[in-house]
């Protein structure tokens, strides 16, 4: 029993050495509020689409710390992602294949950290044959 009582003190005096070296600078996190986003967009085959957010920062951070990125998928295939732009407006021809169920995704990094703020939207290809009724005759 003593050489088990010998043990426990041995072992706590060596862990009561540890220093905490935890690092008490806070950085505050720059946030970032989108405006004028719809949650769903229907876009046509093939034609130029323009979405045209508003977006603020706060806590110091500026237009020229961020990155964007609009990108695309299929929820069934979301390992591949048609990106469509890396600006803040996306002005970009939709090239993606005619099919009901899309998800587009606004994102903004923040450089200095390597935070993603994400806008998640549902979003529809049209094509000339995707819906209604064709008739041969």
């Amino acid at each position: 029993m003593k050489k088990i009582l010998y043990i426990l003190i041995t072992t706590a005096s060596i862990f009561s050495c540890v220093t905490d070296d935890t690092v008490h600078e806070f950085k505050t996190l720059g946030a970032v509020t989108v405006e004028g986003l719809e949650d769903n967009y229907i876009f046509n085959y093939l034609e130029e689409a323009n979405v045209e957010p508003q977006v603020s920062f706060q806590n110091g951070l500026s237009e020229q710390d961020v990155e964007y990125r609009w990108y695309m998928y299929n929820p069934q295939s979301a390992r591949i992602a048609d990106t469509l732009s890396r600006e803040k407006n996306m002005n970009s021809v939709i090239s993606s294949e005619p099919r009901d169920d899309y998800t587009l995704v606004f994102s903004i990094k923040d450089l200095n950290t390597g935070i993603v703020h994400r806008n998640i939207m549902s979003a529809e290809v049209l094509g000339a044959l995707s819906r209604g009724m064709m008739v041969l005759s």
